[in-house]
């Protein structure tokens, strides 16, 4: 009986022990109240031309009041929720954040990020009330994350370093759109996954309707689908379709079409959302990528967010970098074979995936960004991709082992 009582005491010492180690000092705290990692999506009043498309539910927040804690870097705003957003869903998108942060909207918790590399969203729906409401983003100035995953990267003061904005959605809302467009001889092959996502507490029906555009605004291809959706819950509508004479995109001419969605209920329009797409066939074999049959050099992995030319081709990294903490993988080496890290690292592999996936100059993507060494965190970051992707490669330029395809 002494035996389990002791038992029992160190196991409570050691859950209560934990929970006291500050988030951002703590491996597995990965992210609080964070939305699915997507690609760029804005809802539009129209799909018409130039001023017409300017978002209605979208505030650009700045006029930030800086302030600082032992602790943090505290970055403080206000946003105004108007009273036509009251039956929609209120989300904040951080494009770029130097380190870990909380998000604190009228005093209290909305969100936590042990990453802030790329662009982060989180609901404040539950915290966000009618008219003005006050924001706080508290960038850390130690964070484990920092230290251990990005440690290849120069140190910066604490601080929002991308635009932030405040967006609504409908309460039945396209959460995520999944676009693979390539090119058979001189069509083009679209397979287009439309996520919704149900915030209601009954079954919704709702309609999807999908349109491609030519330069000229010819539809192309187009279609719509009728679908229902159970109460709080995901649902994809898929749409196939083969288009003639594609010209597909190719480095030296990034050819682009415009892809156009609207979702509607009982006969009214909820979103609109538009952005360009491209047709382009990217493989590997035997070691080197090909881009509609044409071999070509591998792209320089790197973050996302770091390329803007509209032809180069790039190969997107997770943001990971622990070079400094040299190649060993026992206890205490480098935290690529620390089994604590692989949450922290399958999201940022994710992250980086999902923020591309659409991007037709993506042709490869990387587990990490720098040299930083191999073991379980890498295992299961090229694992979780691939469930995901199985035409591009998953690479990573270091490995000497089964998780690179190169």
């Amino acid at each position: 009986m002494k035996k389990i009582v002791l038992l029992g005491a160190f196991l409570f010492s050691v859950a209560f022990g934990a929970a006291q180690v500050p988030r951002h000092l703590d491996p597995q705290a990965v992210a609080i109240g964070k939305e699915l990692p997507r690609g760029p999506l804005v809802s539009l009043d129209s799909l018409g031309q130039g001023a017409d498309r300017v978002p209605r539910y979208l505030q650009m927040l700045e006029d930030w009041e800086r302030s600082e804690t032992p602790d943090a870097v505290v970055y403080a705003t206000s946003f105004r929720v108007p009273f036509e957003w009251m039956d929609r869903r209120q989300l904040l998108c951080l494009q770029k954040v130097s380190a870990s942060f909380d998000v604190v909207v009228n005093g209290q918790l909305a969100g936590y990020s042990q990453a802030g590399s790329l662009p982060t969203e989180f609901d404040l729906t539950d915290v966000a009330r009618e008219g003005v409401n006050e924001l706080e983003v508290v960038v850390y100035r130690e964070s484990i994350a920092a230290e251990k995953l990005e440690n290849g990267r120069r140190a910066v003061e604490p601080q929002i370093l991308g635009p932030v904005c405040v967006f609504s959605q409908p309460l039945l809302r396209v959460r995520d759109i999944v676009v693979d467009s390539r090119t058979e001889g001189t069509a083009g092959l679209l397979e287009l996954g439309v996520v919704m996502k149900s915030h209601r507490l009954n079954e919704q029906s709702y309609v999807v309707l999908f349109q491609l555009i030519g330069d000229d605004g010819r539809v192309l291809a187009w279609e719509r689908k009728q679908a229902t959706v159970d109460m709080r819950r995901e649902d994809t509508v898929r749409f196939f379709a083969n288009v003639r004479d594609i010209e597909p995109w190719m480095p030296e001419r990034p050819r682009t079409y415009e892809l156009r969605i609207e979702t509607r209920q009982d006969g009214r329009v909820k979103e609109r959302l538009a952005f360009e797409i491209g047709f382009r066939s990217a493989n590997f074999r035997d070691g080197q990528v090909f881009v509609n049959g044409r071999p070509v050099r591998m792209p320089a992995r790197g973050l996302p967010a770091e390329s803007e030319k509209p032809g180069e081709l790039i190969c997107p990294a997770a943001d990971i970098d622990t070079h400094l903490s040299g190649t060993s993988r026992r206890v205490g080496g480098n935290p690529s074979n620390d089994p604590a890290w692989v949450g922290a690292y399958v999201e940022r592999a994710l992250a980086s995936y999902h923020l591309t996936k659409r991007d037709p100059r993506a042709v490869a993507f990387s587990l990490a960004s720098g040299p930083s060494a191999n073991g379980i965190c890498l295992y299961e970051s090229y694992l979780a991709l691939k469930a995901l992707e199985r035409g591009r490669p998953i690479v990573y330029l270091d490995s000497k082992e089964w998780n690179s395809d190169l």
